[in-house]
C-alpha cells in the first residue's frame, strides 16, 4: 500500500467512524506514527545558558494541546507557549518562554509535546531537555524528574492528578451537548437526532477527543485504532476505552477505503448503530441508537 492510499484510507475511515460517533460530512487526515519517522530534524541551534530545575513528573504531564498555543512570527512557527502561568512558574519556565523542542524533538503543532513525553516515558527518561526561546535567546533548560513519568501519565487519565502535587488544573466547562447523550449501560447509548447535526457541524472539536490510527493484523487492515480518549469527550460518553480497535459498523467492515466509504455512505439515514470492537483482546458490540 502506498503512503498517499495509506493516508487517504485512514481520512476516509476516520471519515466513516466519525459518523459513528455522530459526526457527519468530515475527513480528517491523521499523520501519525510515519510522520514522525519523515518529519525534518530539528536545526542546530547554539545553546545559551543552561538551567538545572527538578520538577514534578505530574506537571510536565499537565502540558496538553488544550493549554499551549502555537507561536508564529512573520509566518514562521517559532514553537509552543504554555498559557497556564502557574503551571509554567512550576515547571521553572519564565513568562513568554517559547518551547521550541524537547528531547531533541521539534515542537511546532500543539499535540508536539503530548507526543514527546509518551515517547520518551517509553524509555523510563528520568532527565528531560527542553530547548527554549527565552526573550530571544536559545536556552537549554534540564528538567531532573522526580517521579515517574510513566506512572504519571497514567495518574492524569485516572484523574488522580491531585494525589501527586498542589497544582490543580481548571476543570472543564459543563457541556450542554454531552448532557444529551444518555448513556444507558456500558454498551448502550441513546442520543437525538439534533446532537448529530451539531456534532457534524464542528468536526474539528470532535477530532480532538482522542486518536485514531489504523489498526494491522497480519500485515492487513483491521479497522481503526482509539486511544488517548480523553474523559470528557464525546468517545468516552459513547462508551468508547482507550485501545478500542473498530473492526466493523452495522456489518460494515473498516479494512479498505471502499469499505470506510460505504459505511460513510450507509450511515446517513440509519437509527441505529452497532460497532464491533475489540477490547482488550475481547469481543464486544457497542449499540448507539438516534432518536428523533
Amino acid at each position: 500500500m502506498s503512503e498517499g492510499t495509506r493516508f487517504r484510507w485512514i481520512a476516509m475511515g476516520f471519515a466513516a467512524v466519525a459518523m459513528v460517533f455522530a459526526i457527519a460530512a468530515v475527513v480528517v487526515v491523521l499523520r501519525r506514527g510515519d510522520a514522525v519517522a519523515t518529519e525534518e530534524k530539528p536545526k542546530k541551534v547554539a545553546i545559551a545558558p543552561v538551567s538545572d530545575i527538578k520538577v514534578r513528573a505530574t506537571d510536565v504531564v499537565k502540558i496538553e494541546r488544550s493549554n499551549v498555543e502555537v507561536v508564529i512570527e512573520s509566518g514562521e512557527t517559532k514553537g509552543l507557549r504554555i498559557k497556564d502561568a502557574e503551571l509554567e512558574r512550576l515547571l521553572g519556565l519564565e513568562p513568554g518562554d517559547v518551547l521550541t523542542a524537547l528531547s531533541g524533538r521539534p515542537l511546532v503543532r500543539d499535540l508536539d509535546f503530548h507526543d514527546a513525553v509518551f515517547n520518551t516515558s517509553m524509555m523510563n527518561a528520568t532527565t528531560l531537555y527542553l530547548e527554549v526561546n527565552r526573550s530571544g535567546t536559545p536556552t537549554l533548560v534540564r528538567w531532573k524528574l522526580d517521579g515517574d513519568l510513566r506512572q504519571a501519565r497514567y495518574g492524569v487519565n485516572g484523574s488522580v492528578l491531585n494525589s501527586y502535587g498542589s497544582y490543580t488544573p481548571t476543570p472543564p466547562a459543563p457541556d450542554p451537548l454531552l448532557d444529551t447523550i444518555e448513556r444507558i449501560d456500558n454498551t448502550h447509548v441513546k442520543m437525538p437526532q439534533k446532537t448529530v447535526d451539531q456534532l457534524a457541524a464542528d468536526p474539528m472539536t470532535m477530532a480532538k477527543g482522542a486518536r485514531i490510527v489504523p489498526a494491522m493484523k497480519n500485515g492487513k487492515p483491521d479497522g481503526l485504532k482509539l486511544y488517548a480518549i480523553r474523559p470528557s469527550s464525546v468517545f468516552a460518553r459513547l462508551n468508547f476505552a482507550n485501545g478500542d480497535t473498530v473492526h466493523a459498523v452495522n456489518g460494515h467492515e473498516l479494512t479498505s477505503a471502499d469499505k470506510a466509504l460505504e459505511v460513510y455512505q450507509s450511515l446517513k439515514s440509519v437509527s441505529e448503530l452497532t460497532i464491533d470492537v475489540t477490547r482488550r483482546g475481547v469481543p464486544l458490540r457497542l449499540f448507539i441508537t438516534i432518536t428523533k
